[in-house]
């Protein structure tokens, strides 16, 4: 008896930590989305600016 208590708390401390290891994973996931989404708009909010303004980024990138 004493043997299957024991292998019940093994395996639910198992199944707590994959659980946990699955949330971090999925925040680490959001996180890196959520800074690359950023980083994106950003880069389309300065690009979008250039392009009103005529001015080029690059010499041989140009607008017209």
């Amino acid at each position: 008896m004493r043997f299957l208590l024991n292998a019940q708390i093994l395996l639910d401390s198992l199944k707590r930590k994959t659980y946990d290891d699955e949330l971090r994973r999925e925040d680490l996931l959001n996180y890196f989305r959520q800074s690359v989404s950023q980083k994106v708009l950003l880069i389309s909010f300065m690009i979008a600016i250039c392009a009103l303004l005529n001015f080029s980024i690059f010499p041989f990138l140009t607008w017209r």
